[in-house]
């Protein structure tokens, strides 16, 4: 997950409280995907989401309000990626993709992840 920031753009004042505009507030989304809501204006509070859904399930209103990203940070690397690399090609495998085709379900990428599996289980075995 990356971490962005927006704003609240309201187009329809449901309750009468905040009012209408393109910036109302401040929305920042956490890597780990907690979601804070900065109101602006003299009355202004901070609300912490734990997720941005529940942050546009509570301020939404059904599309009356919405929220424009300004800015997204690239989603840092999963570490583990080069280690998994690593493994694969130390039991002869290969991590560049030939397969330009997608699977059609779960079974066959199941299929897949079992034969990779069983190919780093091999080299392994046969290092020890």
């Amino acid at each position: 997950m990356s971490v962005r920031v927006g704003k609240l753009v309201r187009h329809e004042d449901v309750h009468g409280v905040s009012g209408t505009g393109d910036h109302k507030a401040d929305v920042f989304e956490a890597s780990d995907g907690t979601c804070i809501v900065v109101w602006l204006g003299l009355d202004g509070s901070t609300v912490v989401y734990r997720s941005i859904k529940n942050a546009e399930n509570v301020h939404g209103h059904g599309g009356k309000t919405d929220i424009e990203w300004i800015w997204e940070q690239e989603r840092d690397p999963d570490p583990m990626d080069k280690v998994f690399e690593k493994k694969i090609i130390e039991a002869g495998g290969s991590v560049e993709s030939t397969n330009t085709t997608k699977p059609e379900d779960a079974s066959q990428v199941e299929g897949i992840v079992d034969e990779i599996a069983e190919t780093v289980v091999e080299k392994l075995r046969q290092d020890a």
